[in-house]
């Protein structure tokens, strides 16, 4: 038999801006069970709060910068264990494109988050840890093909 599952959402997202020319976006370096990733910014729902709520506040608190919502993504699924416990989880993380609003990078979470850098899409695709992000990464390079994302990218704050 196998053990409950319980379920688990989060939200996050791709932060990107046009920094002389080109497209970066942020990944953030976080440690976890002893484990160094580099992945998007992301994290739990609060009781009674939206899924785009939560990605902007965890934007904030993981890298330090303000964004706007530009567009959703989509949705990864994945399943997790907690070393040393009985607990297994079915995750639901939910990412939105986003345009920064702010240039620096100044994580508020350093007790998970050690770095927030700012990637060029390619080196962001080498370096992302997990191949459902990957996946999101390349949504969201799509999206931005589109005039419109353009236009609402290129607004200055």
């Amino acid at each position: 038999m196998s053990p409950k599952r319980i379920p688990q959402f989060s939200a996050g997202g791709v932060l990107v801006r046009l920094h002389e020319g080109s497209v970066q976006l942020c990944l953030i370096r976080r440690k976890r069970y002893q484990q160094e990733t580099w992945c998007l910014p992301k994290g739990h729902l609060e009781p009674g709060e939206t899924a785009d709520a939560a990605a902007l506040r965890e934007v904030i608190e993981e890298t330090g910068a303000t964004g706007a919502i530009l567009k959703l993504i989509g949705e990864v699924h994945y399943q997790f264990s907690i070393p040393g416990k009985n607990k297994h989880f079915d995750k639901t993380v939910t990412f939105y494109l986003m345009r920064a609003l702010v240039d620096e990078l100044h994580p508020q979470d350093t007790v998970e988050v050690m770095e927030a850098r700012w990637f060029h899409f390619e080196e962001a695709l080498e370096n992302i840890s997990y191949d459902n992000e990957r996946t999101i990464l390349r949504q969201a390079q799509d999206s931005l093909q589109d005039a419109d994302i353009q236009q609402q990218l290129a607004q200055q704050t």
